[in-house]
């Protein structure tokens, strides 16, 4: 699966496309930007760690995505479906690597999930993003999209401690 999105920049092509399992279970290798996109380390280790895990376990839900631009990938984003509050999916290791932000590049792929989302999970009403508290600048990211402060019972979160945000699907379809 593949969608090609409108951009900012007309001279650019942006396409998200579905990371295959074996895609995720070799992530580094297939797309080496991932370890530039989080400057903790120990962030980088969990992102590569639970999506090479998604990439092998047949239980694992949600799904994965690159986002490239010019057919060269520059971030990745997804979710999975949590098990204790069923109308919340969680965001999955969303990132644009530092040379590519600011062009709005992120918020299309959120926009994009939302989509994906609402026509394969008709329960689920909100997407979910547990942030590490030292990310101020993609808290205000966050919170300018509309993402609101909320109790997550399920934020399993090991090297930091974390901010959990929420939005609806309805208003990240409404994005620009």
């Amino acid at each position: 699966m593949q969608k090609s999105v409108a951009s900012k920049n007309s001279n650019s092509t942006v396409t998200i496309a579905l990371l295959t399992r074996s895609q995720a279970a070799d992530v580094d290798r297939v797309f080496p930007g991932i370890k530039t996109i989080w400057q903790n380390p120990k962030a980088v280790a969990e992102a590569l760690h639970w999506t090479r895990n998604w990439g092998s376990d047949p239980k694992a839900t949600g799904e994965i995505f690159f986002i490239a631009r010019n057919g060269r990938r520059m971030g990745i984003t997804g979710y999975f479906l949590k098990k204790a509050t069923l109308d919340t999916a969680g965001l999955r290791w969303h990132g644009i690597v530092e040379e590519e932000r600011g062009y709005g590049y992120s918020t299309m792929a959120l926009k994009f999930l939302a989509e994906e989302i609402a026509q394969r999970h008709k329960g689920i009403k909100y997407l979910s993003e547990a942030l590490p508290l030292y990310r101020k600048d993609a808290m205000r990211y966050f919170k300018r999209l509309g993402f609101h402060e909320w109790d997550d019972p399920e934020t399993e979160v090991d090297y930091a401690k974390v901010l959990n945000l929420r939005i609806g699907l309805a208003e990240l379809l409404r994005l620009v």
